[in-house]
């Protein structure tokens, strides 16, 4: 399978052509602060001489740390107008993740926002930091100009992906890559044929340490407007569709699972209301896939691609392609292939590993040559023209149509929540955790068909608390890569001499609660936690829960937290958001929550 593109332009040229033919435009709205494109170039291009002013040279890397807002945008461009190479994080990582990120990239500086201006890990590290404040263009010199235009082979951006070494690996994206996708999205998302919704207004969604981030950015070459959602609404499906409505949103990319939790919460008309929806980061399940074609309106594309081929690489549109789940056809300038595991083509309808060539292709793993030798390899298919190709690692088929469907993973990866978790770094980091003596972790599918990961713990004294346990993985993971803990005597052995997952799993039942049972009191009027407690019981699928139990140590995921908080709303005829079980540690302080609600709608 394959589709062919024309030659690359680099992306700043296509960012900077769309500011030149609309300047006065709106390129970036967040809560109530607005750049045309002519003050976002201004910003970005302030911002490149003022990193160039700290010594910053073609190839170094840049740290972007910034919240939800528009110093990400702005930091993206202007980092590469300096000729750098940026790598974006997210502020809420755990201090232990990014240390790893800014030495193992060995960064130079990094561009910050007010919120980040003094965080304490790059003073620490003696990283140099540039704030950006919107809307703020201090005097400047102008960059020299050979640092203000890199070749499609130079690298663009770093995007940390989860390792099986244990450590976060940083995917290394070359201009080229980055110009390809964008003019693919553009082209994808945004033709106007007869009759067609113009759609001017992109919801900018993605985290920026995701690749996705950069798909948001492609709305910008394109002379979109990108409106950004802050963190409280886009974790909260009311607050997001009332979001969506409220800001006329034309375009939205979103995981499967923040468009079910607004399916969930009853607010189809919001997803009725877009031009355009992109799915990506996840399957979508055929419940979703049926779901969303019954819903009148928008164009609706699922798309998909590993972090190590630039974002997306294959489309299918769920009104055009059958009532089955598919991940479609390539993008243009992609080639798709399938082979088993000595790299050898399938026959037709036969799964394979599915194989991707072509123009968004990575650079390959920044400091790890192994990890990059053994993932992009040499292919060689039916026409006899070799091709660099980069071993995905997911099991897929091609129907009648020619169309891909996916099978799921061929290794240790899973996909919780929209984000990709390597089962050994988890097991890495748990057996670190105080107490531990072995883990061993594995993915279930719960009733909603969503991922939960759990694991099977030995610890190195009976009956010790897992308080710390829990603790350690809070600072050293994030939240969709912390398994529900089960304590087992010992983990069996398979004939490799490997922990079991299947006899691991055979010892446990995953809707039990997860640690040893706690039972101090919550101080509250029993109703009130005893009512909670059996809501998260009937959302989770446990027979019981405790006082001091986490809902996401549960195995719960924003999915079931949606679901729990339609049930708690009806319950107790109060207007909780979703906000409120993320905020809360444990059982007593979610009925803390809703008793205060619901003493104050008296």
């Amino acid at each position: 399978m394959s589709s062919t593109l024309a030659s690359e332009d680099a992306w700043t040229s296509l960012v900077l052509t769309s500011a030149e033919q609309h300047p006065d435009t709106v390129c970036l709205e967040f809560a109530g602060t607005s750049l045309t494109f002519r003050e976002f170039v201004d910003q970005a291009r302030s911002l490149a001489a003022r990193l160039d002013d700290t010594g910053i040279r073609s190839g170094d890397r840049v740290l972007l740390l910034a919240d939800r807002g528009l110093v990400p945008s702005i930091g993206v461009l202007g980092a590469v107008l300096a000729g750098a190479v940026v790598v974006p994080v997210d502020p809420a990582l755990p201090r232990e993740q990014l240390r790893w990120r800014v030495t193992d990239a060995a960064v130079r500086a990094a561009v910050v926002d007010t919120a980040n201006a003094t965080d304490a890990l790059l003073a620490e590290l003696a990283v140099p930091t540039v704030e950006v404040v919107p809307g703020v263009v201090p005097a400047h010199d102008p960059v020299p100009a050979h640092r203000s235009a890199p070749g499609p082979e130079n690298p663009a951006y770093v995007i940390y992906t989860s390792g099986s070494t244990g450590r976060p690996k940083g995917v290394e994206v070359a201009h080229g890559a980055l110009a390809t996708m964008t003019r693919v999205h553009g082209d994808l998302l945004f033709r106007e044929g007869d009759g067609e919704r113009r759609l001017d207004r992109v919801a900018f969604n993605n985290p920026i340490s995701a690749d996705a981030f950069f798909a948001d950015l492609a709305a910008l070459a394109a002379g979109r407007t990108g409106v950004v959602v802050d963190d409280a609404t886009r974790r909260d499906p009311e607050a997001m569709a009332d979001w969506l409505v409220h800001h006329r949103i034309d375009v939205l990319d979103a995981t499967p699972t923040q468009v079910q939790s607004m399916l969930l919460a009853g607010r189809a008309e919001a997803v009725a209301g877009l031009g355009l929806l992109v799915l990506g980061g996840e399957a979508v399940s055929a419940q979703l896939w049926q779901r969303l074609r019954d819903i009148p309106g928008p164009r609706i594309l699922n798309m998909y691609g590993p972090t190590e081929c630039t974002v997306d690489v294959t489309w299918a549109d769920l009104r055009a392609d059958g009532e089955r789940p598919v991940i479609g056809r390539a993008v243009p300038g992609t080639e798709l292939f399938l082979a088993d595991d000595r790299l050898r083509p399938v026959a037709a309808g036969e799964q394979g590993e599915l194989l991707v060539a072509g123009a968004q292709l990575a650079l390959g793993y920044l400091n790890n040559p192994e990890q990059t030798a053994s993932r992009f390899v040499s292919y060689t298919p039916a026409d006899g023209i070799p091709r660099r190709v980069y071993r995905t690692g997911d099991r897929a088929s091609i129907d009648e149509r020619g169309l891909l469907g996916f099978h799921g993973r061929l290794d240790e990866q899973v996909q919780v929540s929209g984000y990709r978790v390597e089962l050994n770094e988890v097991t890495v980091a748990l057996e670190a955790a105080p107490g531990v003596a072995q883990a061993c972790v594995f993915p279930v599918t719960d009733a909603l068909g969503a991922t939960v990961l759990h694991a099977g713990v030995v610890l190195e004294r009976s009956g010790a608390p897992l308080d710390a346990v829990e603790g350690h993985l809070r600072e050293q993971l994030p939240a969709a890569a912390r398994p529900r803990l089960h304590v087992v005597p010992q983990l069996p052995l398979g004939p490799t001499g490997k922990a079991d997952r299947a006899a691991v799993r055979a010892m446990i039942d995953p809707s039990e609660p997860a640690g040893p049972v706690r039972a101090a009191a919550t101080g509250l009027p029993a109703t009130t936690a005893d009512r909670l407690g059996a809501l998260w019981q009937q959302v989770l699928g446990l027979e019981s829960v405790g006082p001091r139990d986490s809902f996401f140590g549960l195995g719960g995921d924003s999915l079931t937290a949606t679901k729990l908080t339609v049930q708690v709303r009806r319950e107790f005829g109060v207007k909780v958001s979703v906000k409120a079980i993320f905020e809360a540690d444990s059982l007593t302080d979610y009925a803390s929550a809703v008793e205060a609600l619901v003493t104050a709608s008296g």
